[in-house]
C-alpha cells in the first residue's frame, strides 16, 4: 500500500520508522554514557567521576542516623541543625525503617532497584502481550537499567526512591482506571514529599473530584497521625519542625551553592542562579541572598505562568500528555531539585517505548518522526551523566526539561477522549 496523499504512511513504513528512532535513543544514550564514563575510567578523578562524591555515598540516608536515634523524643531535635530536615512528618519514619536495618544504604537502594526491575518487567510484558518485544526494545530496557537517574538516587540514598514508588504505582493504577487506588497511593507519595501533589491534576482532568479529596485525606491523616507520634501534640510537633524548613530556605533556596552541588541540581530557579552566578560567586551571604532575591521572584512569575498554560492547556490533551505534563513538572517546578526527582520520567519513558512498539496508528493524530525526536532527544540527554558540562549540568537538563514541556503541549501524543484513544490499548494492557 503507498502512502497516502496527506502524507501518512503505510504500516511498514511506520514499523520501520519507529524502528529507527528506537536505534536512534539506544545509539543516543550509548554514545553519551561513553563520553560520561570513559575519562573517569581511564584517568579516576573526583572531577572526572559522572555521580557525586563517593565518599558521600547514601549520606542522603546515613546523615539523619543522629536525629533518627532521637525521634521519639519529639519533633524538636528533627527541625533544628543539621543536616536539615525539611520533609512532611511521615518521611521521619521512613528514614527511621532503613536506618533500622543494617547496612541501610545497601538496603534501601535494594528495595528501590528491585521495584524498578519490576517495572521494567511489566512494560516488557505489556509489549510482549500487546505490541512487539523484539531485540530492539530489548537492549532500549536494558539501557534504562543503568540509566543515570536510578544511579544517582541509589548512589545518594535518598527518600525520593520511595516517593517514585508510590507515584509509579498511581501512574499505572491511574492508567488502569483504578482511581480510588491510585489516589491513596498519590496520597503517601505526598506524605514523603510534597511536590507529587502536582499528579493530583490528572484527576481533575478526568474530573475525579471525589478521588482527590480521597488522595488529600490520605496525606493529612497520616501527617497527622506522624506528627502526634513524634510530638509533643500535634502543634507543637507541627511548630518544632517549622526551624527545619526555614534553614532549608536560607541555606539552599535564596542562598548559592557550590558548582559541586549545584551541577546536580535542575530545577529552573537553580538553572537561573548557576547562570547569574556562574563566573562569580558572591562571599557574603548578604551579596548571594540580594543576587538570588530578583531571580527567586522572577522564577515564581514564570513558573505561575507556565503552570497555568499547562494546566488549561494538557487538560484537553491525551492522557499521555497529561502524565508526561505531571512528571515533567514535578522535577522542574521545585525551587531545589536534585537529579535523583528524574526519576520519575520513568513512566513516561515507559509509555514512549510502548508507542513505539504497538501498532498505534501515530498518523492519525500527526505524530511524524521529527516530533517524536522532539521527546526522544530529551528523554535520553536526561537519562545520562553529562559530567563533561562540569557546573553547567544542571542548566543542560533544565533545558531538556523545558524542551520536553514544550513538546508535551504542543504535540499530542493521542486524541484527547481518554475513552476512545490509544490509551485504551495500555489500559487494557496494564491489566495482567
Amino acid at each position: 500500500m503507498a502512502s497516502g496523499n496527506d502524507g501518512t504512511s503505510d504500516a511498514p513504513v511506520n514499523a520501520a520508522v519507529r524502528e529507527n528512532l528506537l536505534r536512534f535513543y539506544i545509539g543516543l544514550v550509548l554514545v553519551l554514557s561513553a563520553v560520561a564514563w570513559l575519562p573517569y575510567l581511564i584517568h579516576p578523578s573526583v572531577q572526572a567521576y559522572p555521580l557525586f562524591l563517593r565518599q558521600a555515598r547514601f549520606s542522603d540516608l546515613t546523615d539523619y542516623v543522629g536525629k533518627m536515634n532521637h525521634l521519639y523524643e519529639g519533633a524538636v531535635p528533627l527541625g533544628r541543625g543539621f543536616p536539615v530536615f525539611n520533609y512532611p512528618a511521615p518521611a521521619a519514619f521512613v528514614y527511621k525503617f532503613f536506618l533500622s536495618i543494617r547496612h541501610s544504604g545497601y538496603v534501601s537502594g535494594l528495595v528501590v532497584y528491585s521495584f524498578f526491575v519490576a517495572e521494567i518487567v511489566l512494560v516488557a510484558h505489556l509489549l510482549a502481550k500487546k505490541a512487539k518485544l523484539n531485540s530492539l526494545a530489548v537492549i532500549f530496557l536494558l539501557s534504562v537499567l543503568f540509566s543515570y537517574p536510578m544511579m544517582f538516587t541509589l548512589d545518594r540514598g535518598n527518600i525520593e526512591g520511595v516517593a517514585w514508588i508510590c507515584t509509579s504505582l498511581c501512574l499505572i493504577s491511574f492508567l488502569a482506571r483504578r482511581y480510588k487506588t491510585s489516589a491513596i497511593l498519590l496520597g503517601l507519595a505526598c506524605c514523603i514529599k510534597p511536590f507529587p501533589v502536582i499528579y493530583f491534576l490528572l484527576f481533575a482532568g478526568q474530573r475525579k473530584f471525589r478521588e482527590i479529596v480521597l488522595g488529600l485525606a490520605v496525606t493529612i491523616v497520616v501527617t497527622v497521625a506522624s506528627l502526634a507520634t513524634l510530638g509533643p501534640g500535634v502543634i507543637g510537633a507541627y511548630r518544632a519542625l517549622q526551624p527545619g524548613f526555614r534553614i532549608y530556605y536560607d541555606t539552599y533556596v535564596q542562598n548559592v551553592l557550590s558548582p559541586s552541588e549545584t551541577r546536580f541540581e535542575h530545577s529552573m530557579l537553580d538553572s537561573m542562579k548557576t547562570i547569574r552566578t556562574h563566573h562569580a560567586i558572591p562571599e557574603t551571604l548578604e551579596e548571594r541572598v540580594a543576587v538570588t532575591k530578583p531571580i527567586i521572584l522572577a522564577d515564581t512569575i514564570l513558573l505561575c505562568l507556565l503552570g497555568i498554560l499547562m494546566f488549561f492547556k494538557l487538560m484537553r490533551m491525551s492522557v499521555i500528555n497529561q502524565i508526561f505534563g505531571v512528571c515533567i513538572g514535578g522535577a522542574l517546578f521545585p525551587p531545589v531539585a536534585a537529579d535523583y526527582s528524574l526519576c520519575h520520567l520513568y513512566v513516561p519513558l515507559g509509555l514512549m517505548v510502548i508507542l513505539l512498539c504497538s501498532d498505534i496508528d501515530l498518523a492519525e493524530v500527526k505524530l511524524t518522526p521529527q516530533k517524536l525526536i522532539c521527546f526522544i532527544v530529551p528523554l535520553a540527554i536526561l537519562m545520562c551523566p553529562l559530567p563533561e558540562l562540569h557546573s553547567l549540568q544542571g542548566v543542560a537538563r533544565c533545558l531538556m526539561l523545558l524542551i520536553l514541556t514544550a513538546a508535551t503541549l504542543f504535540i499530542p501524543l493521542g486524541r484527547s477522549n481518554l475513552e476512545e484513544s490509544e490509551a485504551i490499548l495500555l489500559l487494557r494492557s496494564i491489566r495482567v
